[in-house]
């Protein structure tokens, strides 16, 4: 393979999208920071041999955040950035998003001395987020029948917004 076909090559990765409702019904979206630029991001990373796509993002989000829940089946949406690599040069990444309800937060999980996790409403998450499209999503999220949703108004505009894409039913894309 040639180094531009190899540049130009699409990473895959997976995340999480850890929420909750507040005591008084608020959605709430847990973020982690990176470990080198400590950036706000969703707990994410590659697929995993063995396990789906939504499975490796549970994973994640276990290893990350230290959050134990119930992770939907299917992908709730996409987004694209330029994964900075160490050695400051960048590469096209695609992430599949799922949504995963926290049930527990652990006091002690794996990656807890390289990473801090807080709270946010959805629209401070969009604030404080590095990646533009990662903000496009979390500032369209919204709870019905207790499940995460992308708000229906935005949805029937065709789901797209920059380099962000509404999920699919197909939980490996």
């Amino acid at each position: 393979m040639t180094e531009v076909a190899a540049s130009s090559k699409r990473l895959k990765q997976v995340a999480a999208l850890p929420w909750r409702l507040s005591v008084d019904g608020e959605l709430e979206i847990l973020l982690v920071t990176s470990r080198i630029s400590r950036h706000w991001l969703l707990p994410k990373g590659w697929p995993m041999d063995g396990k789906s796509n939504a499975q490796a993002a549970r994973q994640e989000a276990f290893e990350e955040a230290g959050v134990t829940g119930r992770i939907s089946k299917s992908r709730l949406a996409k987004f694209a950035y330029r994964r900075i690599e160490l050695d400051g040069s960048t590469s096209p990444c695609v992430v599949s998003v799922f949504a995963f309800r926290v049930s527990h937060e652990l006091p002690e999980w794996p990656e807890q001395h390289q990473r801090d996790r807080q709270w946010f409403t959805p629209e401070a998450a969009a604030a404080v987020v590095f990646v533009p499209s990662l903000a496009a999503l979390l500032s369209l999220l919204a709870v019905k029948n207790d499940a995460l949703v992308l708000h229906r108004a935005w949805r029937s505009k065709g789901g797209r917004i920059g380099s962000f894409t509404f999920g699919s039913d197909r939980s490996d894309e």
